[in-house]
C-alpha cells in the first residue's frame, strides 16, 4: 500500500483460490492511518467487499476530517457513490432503513 503513504506487513486470510485480503484489524488500521480522501476511497475499491459496518465508519469519520481539509475532485463522484451503495447495503442487513423523508 506504497500509495497510501506507509507500509505495512500485511496479515492475510488466504481462501482456496489462492486469493488473500487483509485481516479485519489491518484493514481498520490502514483506514485510520490513510492520508487522503482518495487514499480512502482507494482502499474501498481495492477492499470494500471485506469491509463491514466498523470499517465502513471508520471509513467515513476519516473521510469527513480529510474532506474539511481537502476539496473533493469531480473524479471522486463514482467512488463516492460507490461507498455510499455499499453503506446503504450495510444498514439495511441491520435493520436500519432510509427515513421516508430522505427517500
Amino acid at each position: 500500500l506504497k500509495s497510501l503513504g506507509h507500509r505495512m506487513p500485511a496479515p492475510v486470510r488466504r481462501q482456496s483460490g489462492g486469493a488473500s485480503w487483509p485481516e479485519p484489524p489491518l484493514l481498520n488500521a490502514w483506514i485510520s492511518k490513510a492520508q487522503s480522501a482518495r487514499a480512502l476511497l482507494q482502499l474501498h475499491a481495492q477492499h470494500g467487499e471485506r469491509m463491514d459496518a466498523m470499517h465502513l465508519g471508520n471509513l467515513w469519520n476519516k473521510l469527513g476530517r480529510h474532506l474539511k481539509w481537502q476539496t473533493a475532485s469531480g473524479e471522486m463522484g463514482d467512488s463516492l457513490a460507490g461507498l455510499a451503495a455499499a453503506t446503504q447495503s450495510q444498514l439495511e442487513a441491520h435493520g436500519c432503513h432510509r427515513p421516508d423523508i430522505l427517500a
